[in-house]
């Protein structure tokens, strides 16, 4: 019986403010859904008007509660402890003010306990001073809050886009880790394009707690947005970030063409910048196109309109002669290869077991090939990882830097179970090559899952290019090639993860695709679920055609489709990414062997 009146005497509290409010602390904690899930949060209801006296409270009351007397002595020690300084045995100055505190309290903190009871002077000392001015994001506010937090203030964080950098600085400063990890989620979850170089400054700055999530997420951010951002924004990246990101296989960008005018466009806005502000010191990003663009899969009219940009700075040519001349002589080689390969011919002996030499930059260029399939997801806790075929093979090199281009989906969520959409077709080494996602349902367990596929498709002779038509295109007469590829995606927030499938050479004939089924995709594209993943459970399969034709310009390319097919299963979510979150972005890095 005591039970179920329970929350009816709840709700007959006495009318005094500071008792009421406490009570109502004690029923948020089992009947309302709480924020941050952390016990110490706290949502206002409603109270009513009428209540008996705090002696009519305890003669209801048949069993002691214990959070009720936990929520008083709480509210007892915060207001006579950290507000009043009753019984207090230390004095902490900072900030110009002195505060009345009391070791026992300090001492459940790693920093206080160490400087109160580590054997240094201010152990048997009564005044400590801390000089936490001289933090730029610690400040009363928030060293206030870490107090109050030490202290018991038994309420839900008032975290916003206006304090976090300071409460996490603070807590990171005094290792209050649990409300780290509360600020650090809420950064994830607020990443956009305005703010995201704002609070990756932040964290290399500073180094907070949870910097290499901060880090991580940003990466990932960039990857998948920093394409479409503002080139002005971008321009005060760090040079080392904007290397970062351009150079790596997961930055998504249409083509090799668009990446080399993504580096020119910040340049260009860089100089805007610097005549605007003659002091600001700018970091010049021209070696990135020098070292992270693979020009020899550009065309020969786009290098010849590479050799005429200028540098706006240095007014030189933005790349040496030199390097367009390599890269249209290596295509060369490639087409040669390709060319007069005859139908047997899997491969085209284009790899290597050590790294080339470039001879005119004496550098390296490490242009790895796998040698398993795997998949890899990073996110939190970790990542994950798995090989689906371990191999005791040595690592080989290409001679020829891979092929990358992205591509994008919208509007994923409405897709219809079985429908396949393709994305344009694009041209690399004699064949046309696409991507095509397709829903389906696995055939162990029935949950839906996304297939991502990269397709091949011959060049037909009589096929006139959809542009002017170029030099460098020509056409691959064998039916079979031994290609390797990889496909990156990385998912929006406040996860923002990085999925990467990664194949072995394998035989790709005309028109045949290979790829993965995955229920992590199918629960990033309608933010609906968190996958558990099991990667473990990976095998490749057959999945023939559908009947119908496919959803886009493509026609009549339809033959046994191979399938790496990672069976997953769902844990539920709670987050919202809004309108836009149904958009997928693929980056594919492929090369023969």
């Amino acid at each position: 019986m005591e039970d179920r009146n329970e929350e009816r005497i709840v709700q007959s509290l006495p009318i005094r403010d500071s008792l009421r409010n406490d009570i109502l602390l004690e029923r948020s904690f089992r009947s309302t859904t709480k924020v941050t899930d952390h016990s110490w949060s706290v949502i206002n209801t409603s109270l009513d008007t009428t209540a008996p006296t705090i002696t009519e409270y305890s003669k209801q009351m048949s069993k002691y509660d214990w959070r009720i007397h936990s929520l008083l002595l709480c509210r007892h020690i915060i207001t006579r402890g950290l507000e009043e300084g009753i019984g207090s045995d230390l004095t902490i100055r900072a900030f110009g003010r002195s505060y009345r505190l009391h070791r026992l309290i300090l001492d459940q903190n790693p920093y206080f306990k160490l400087l109160l009871a580590g054997g240094f002077r201010e152990s048997d000392a009564n005044e400590v001073t801390l000089y936490l001015e001289e933090h730029s994001f610690i400040n009363t506010q928030s060293f206030q809050f870490v107090l109050e937090y030490l202290y018991g203030k038994i309420e839900e964080p008032q975290i916003s886009k206006d304090n976090v950098r300071q409460i996490l600085a603070t807590c990171s400063y005094f290792q209050v880790m649990e409300v780290c990890h509360l600020c650090v989620e809420y950064i994830l979850k607020i990443l956009n394009q305005q703010n995201v170089i704002d609070y990756l400054l932040f964290a290399d700055e500073h180094m907070v707690k949870g910097a290499d999530r901060i880090f991580d997420a940003a990466f990932t951010f960039l990857c998948r947005e920093a394409y479409n951002m503002d080139r002005h924004i971008l321009a005060i990246l760090p040079l080392n970030w904007l290397e970062k990101v351009v150079e790596s296989d997961a930055f998504w960008v249409p083509s090799e063409y668009e990446r080399y005018q993504f580096i020119q466009q910040i340049i260009q806005a860089q100089y805007e910048l610097s005549q605007k502000n003659p002091d600001t010191v700018i970091d010049d990003p021209s070696h990135i196109l020098r070292k992270s663009i693979h020009y020899m899969h550009m065309t020969f009219e786009q290098l010849q309109a590479i050799r005429h940009d200028i540098h706006p700075f240095t007014k030189n040519p933005l790349v040496h002669e030199h390097i367009l001349k390599e890269a249209l002589w290596l295509q060369v080689q490639l087409r040669s290869k390709i060319e007069a390969a005859n139908d047997k011919d899997v491969g085209i002996n284009i790899t290597t077991r050590s790294p080339t030499m470039d001879q005119e930059e004496q550098t390296i260029n490490n242009y790895p090939i796998p040698v398993d399939d795997t998949t890899t997801y990073t996110g939190e806790p970790s990542a994950i990882a798995t090989a689906k075929k371990s191999t005791s093979l040595k690592q080989e090199y290409s001679m020829y830097p891979p092929f990358r281009f992205s591509v994008e989906f919208a509007d994923v969520t409405s897709l219809k179970h079985g429908t396949r959409v393709y994305s344009d077709s694009i041209f690399y080494a004699g064949s046309n090559w696409n991507m095509y996602i397709q829903k389906t349902r696995s055939q162990r367990k029935g949950v839906l899952q996304l297939g991502v596929y990269l397709h091949r498709q011959s060049i037909p002779s009589q096929e006139e290019p959809q542009g002017p038509y170029s030099f460098s295109r020509y056409s691959d007469k064998r039916k079979v090639v031994k290609t390797w590829f990889k496909i990156y995606c990385p998912s929006r927030g406040p996860k923002h993860a990085l999925t990467l499938f990664q194949s072995s050479p394998d035989n790709f004939s005309v028109l045949q695709s290979w790829g993965w089924r995955s229920t992590t995709l199918c629960a990033e594209e309608d933010s609906s679920n968190i996958p558990e993943i099991d990667l473990n459970d990976t095998s490749k399969t057959f999945v023939p055609p559908p009947p119908q034709s496919p959803s886009t310009q493509q026609n009549s390319i339809f033959e046994i489709k191979a399938t790496k097919s990672i069976n997953t299963t769902h844990i539920q979510k709670t987050s919202n990414h809004g309108q836009n979150g149904s958009t997928l972005r693929f980056t594919v890095v492929m090369g023969h062997v």
